[in-house]
């Protein structure tokens, strides 16, 4: 079987590193998998076909204009027929629009389509444009899946739920990175690990540390990730006064390591699928402070967190009380580890596809 992955990367985030489990994964299956990068005529290799080259992936660079550049995915198709593809599986909006669109004049192999997650917070934005107009390219898909129950909300139609999941990994020493080290030598490490934008709320986790740190708790904020909205974290930690106890190193290569270092992991975003961050530090055993969206709601109710509100002050107090509480949170932190085991793991994640593209093929 050969599967052809449509991705447009804008970087090594959570999106990324699943196709890159996947393929991994199929390969030990017989699967041949293409990375098929959509990228812009005048712009480099991205990350990511680096990645999987370094690895012995199959790699196909399509250079597309910005925009829908329905010439363009015109030459995705014409490579699946003449490389005898048998599924076409896209992960992002702009090859699922292109693609889902020609379907309906061209033939071309069977299309599936894994809704990651959605990120439009404006209703006028491009995104929330690209989301309306996603919606009209999916009945052309004959296969729609979602990374945790609440995409189901995305689309209008009930669609196959296969949860993300990573490789396990063992604990090693950190190499390197020794303002990282010196930060995280004394006090409550918060940890957080994603990309720096609106939905994933990292401005009201810096106000409920403020009000922490009010209340007499030596809290620190280590925040591993790159994004839009850098600037404007760094102007609130600057305005109240906590450049001695928030560190943002941006991009970290294997960020996974630093969970070792934190006293908690918190991941307080307003929408969500499954962040690949709380698989990692279900596995590093660290204990998980989350919002009740996404999956991360289903692991909440299943015993695997401490539920924390999505606004700073409601956040703020229910960290203060997880802190401070006498309670031993060994249980907590043992389900979520046998959760992530039995139903997490990168290989029970691409048996599920497979499966999904036998039914196809």
């Amino acid at each position: 079987m050969k599967v052809l992955h449509v991705v447009a990367s804008c970087g090594m985030y959570g999106k990324e590193r699943v196709v890159l489990e996947l393929m991994r994964e199929h390969r030990k299956a017989g699967i041949t998998s293409i990375l098929g990068s959509i990228r812009l005529p005048d712009e480099p290799a991205k990350e990511m076909e680096s990645i999987a080259e370094a690895e012995g992936l199959c790699v196909q660079s399509f250079l597309l204009k910005r925009g829908l550049d329905f010439q363009g995915a015109r030459k995705i198709i014409a490579y699946a027929k003449k490389t005898n593809v048998d599924i076409i599986h896209v992960h992002d909006y702009k090859g699922s629009i292109l693609l889902g669109l020609l379907k309906r004049w061209y033939l071309m192999p069977p299309l599936i389509r894994t809704l990651h997650g959605s990120t439009a917070t404006n209703t006028w934005s491009k995104i929330a444009l690209y989301e309306w107009l996603e919606q009209l390219s999916l009945r052309f898909y004959q296969s729609v899946i979602g990374v945790s129950e609440n995409m189901n909300e995305l689309v209008p139609f009930p669609i196959k739920i296969i949860q993300n999941g990573i490789s396990p990994f063992a604990k090693k020493r950190i190499r390197g990175h020794q303002d990282i080290h010196a930060f995280c030598a004394e006090g409550v490490i918060i940890g957080s690990i994603s990309r720096l934008s609106q939905e994933k709320n990292q401005l009201a986790l810096i106000n409920a540390l403020d009000l922490l740190v009010k209340r007499g708790v030596n809290a620190k904020l280590l925040l591993i990730g790159e994004g839009e909205k850098r600037n404007s974290l760094e102007e609130k930690v600057l305005h109240l006064g906590l450049s001695d106890r928030v560190i943002m190193p941006g991009f970290v290569t294997n960020a996974r390591q630093f969970l070792q270092l934190m006293s908690l992991y918190v991941q307080p975003s307003f929408r969500e699928g499954t962040p690949l961050s709380i698989l990692e530090a279900m596995n590093a055993k660290v204990p998980l402070c989350m919002s009740p969206v996404g999956a991360m709601n289903t692991l909440l109710s299943r015993g695997a967190g401490y539920l924390i509100p999505i606004d700073a002050e409601g956040m703020a107090d229910a960290l203060f009380s997880f802190i401070n509480s006498d309670e031993n949170n060994d249980s907590m932190i043992n389900t979520a580890h046998q959760i992530f085991t039995q139903e997490y793991s990168s290989a029970v994640m691409a048996q599920a596809y497979l499966d999904e593209y036998q039914k196809l093929k």
